[in-house]
């Protein structure tokens, strides 16, 4: 294993890469359009305008994430979820991207909350981190 330490700001905070952010973006547009279903919280917009932003996520913030994508990850399954099916974008696909989407979920993945200070474990150095999923 190749271990680097993962870009962590003094204050212990960490910046969204831009397909995280793009990710977020879609979502807050595809909320302003009416698309997130009437379960989409709060915390789901306030996450996707964070993201948005490019502003610094703690490692509480970090955590959330992990979590929500280890319950939704199944959410792609589901009709609507994928560009060209129908009832594009679901609900689901408006809060996977309002977390950062494909991006979102490969980034957090990345980042060893057991150690202090961040390690990153990325053996072939890739940027998928970056990745833009939008034709997900």
């Amino acid at each position: 294993m190749n271990w680097f330490r993962f870009k962590e700001a003094a204050d212990g905070t960490y910046s969204p890469p831009a397909g995280v952010q793009n990710a977020a973006k879609r979502a807050l547009k595809w909320i302003a359009e009416g698309k997130a279903g009437s379960g989409f919280t709060s915390v789901g917009r306030k996450r996707a305008s964070q993201l948005a932003s490019g502003s610094p996520v703690s490692r509480d913030t970090i955590a959330r994430m992990k979590s929500y994508f280890a319950r939704h990850t199944v959410d792609k399954q589901a009709t609507g979820f994928n560009s060209g099916e129908e009832g594009f974008p679901s609900p689901g696909r408006v809060a996977w991207d309002a977390w950062g989407g494909d991006a979102g979920k490969a980034w957090v993945g990345r980042i060893n909350l057991d150690d202090k200070k961040g390690k990153r474990n990325d053996s072939n150095h890739s940027n998928d981190n970056n990745q833009d999923d939008s034709n997900n």
